[in-house]
C-alpha cells in the first residue's frame, strides 16, 4: 500500500521543530555542503547537489530575503562552481573565506608560521607519493581517502596523523579527521566561528538552524547550544552535539521543502550584512 509522505518531515529529537519555526519572527538557515546537500563522490568535483536542492535554496532565499547560508570546508572556488547561487552567504575553507550575497569577498590569511607548516606537510605528502590525494587550501591541507579500500584508507590516515601531528604542534596547526580523510588546518576559524560571525549580523531573536553531517560540523552544533538548533545528517545514535537528526540527504531535501513553505518571510529590506571593521 502506498503511503503519503509526511509534510513537513519530522525532525528526530525535536518534535516541536516546525511549531517553533512557524511562531518565529525571523529565521536563519545554514547548511554544510558535502554529505548534506550533495552526495559524496570519489571525484570531488563530481559531488553535485542532489537534484532539486539548489532550486529549494533559491526558494528559501527569495522567501526569507536572503536568510540562508552555505558553510563548507571546501575552498570557495570549488564551492561556487558546484553550487552557484547568487544572493546568499557562502563560506569556504571553514570560515577563512566569505562571499557575501552582493558578491563581496573577504579572506582571512594564516600566519607565516602556519603557512610554513602547511608547506612542510605538503612536502611530506609529495615524498610519500600521495600528490593525487592531497588538496591544498588557503588555511589547510587535506588528505582524501574516499574510494580507497578500507585497509589502505586507514593506513594513509594513520600515516597522516603520525606525521602531521608533530608539524601541527610546531606550527600552531591542528590535525582533524573528517568523513573521507584527514585535514591539517589553522585553528581559530571553524564552522562554529563562521556561524557565530553570520549570526552576529542577524536579529537576536532569529530562529537559527544549522545542518551538517560530520565531525567538522560539530563546532557549529556546539556553538548553537542554547542559541538555536543543530541537526546532524546520518544515524541517530552517532555521538553529536546536535539536537536533532535527519537520516540522509533525501531527508534534507524534504526538510528544505518544509522550510521553503513555512519559514517566516524575511524582514523588509532583507538581511543586513554588516562587515567587521
Amino acid at each position: 500500500m502506498n503511503t503519503v509522505p509526511v509534510f513537513p518531515i519530522a525532525i528526530g529529537g525535536v518534535p516541536e521543530f516546525w511549531g517553533k519555526l512557524r511562531s518565529a519572527r525571523v529565521g536563519f538557515l545554514a547548511l554544510d555542503y558535502d554529505g548534506t546537500v550533495a552526495p559524496f563522490h570519489v571525484s570531488r568535483m563530481m559531488a553535485r547537489p542532489m537534484a532539486g536542492i539548489p532550486e529549494l535554496i533559491v526558494q528559501i532565499r527569495d522567501r526569507t530575503n536572503g536568510a540562508v547560508a552555505v558553510i563548507s570546508g571546501r575552498p570557495l572556488s570549488e564551492l561556487t562552481r558546484l553550487l552557484d547561487i547568487p544572493g546568499i552567504m557562502m563560506v569556504g575553507s571553514h570560515g577563512y573565506e566569505f562571499r557575501y550575497p552582493d558578491g563581496t569577498l573577504e579572506t582571512r590569511k594564516p600566519l607565516y608560521v602556519q603557512r610554513e607548516g602547511l608547506y612542510r606537510a605538503l612536502d611530506t605528502g609529495f615524498r610519500r607519493g600521495l600528490i593525487s590525494r592531497l588538496e591544498a587550501k588557503i588555511a589547510a591541507l587535506a588528505l582524501h581517502t574516499r574510494g580507497q579500500p578500507e585497509n589502505e584508507a586507514l593506513s594513509m590516515e594513520g600515516w597522516a596523523m603520525e606525521n602531521w601531528t608533530p608539524i601541527a604542534l610546531a606550527h600552531n596547526l591542528e590535525v582533524r579527521r573528517f568523513n573521507g580523510g584527514v585535514e591539517l588546518r589553522c585553528p581559530g576559524m571553524d564552522k562554529g566561528s563562521a556561524l557565530q560571525i553570520i549570526l552576529s549580523r542577524q536579529p537576536d531573536d532569529a530562529f537559527s538552524v544549522y545542518i551538517g553531517d560530520d565531525e567538522t560540523d560539530e563546532d557549529a552544533f556546539r556553538f548553537l547550544k542554547g542559541r538555536g538548533i543543530g541537526i546532524r545528517v546520518g544515524h541517530p545514535d552517532a555521538p553529536t552535539s546536535a539536537s536533532g537528526f535527519l537520516p540522509d540527504i533525501q531527508a534534507v531535501k524534504d526538510f528544505l521543502r518544509g522550510w521553503a513553505a513555512l519559514a517566516p518571510e524575511g524582514l523588509s529590506g532583507g538581511v543586513t550584512w554588516k562587515r567587521e571593521g
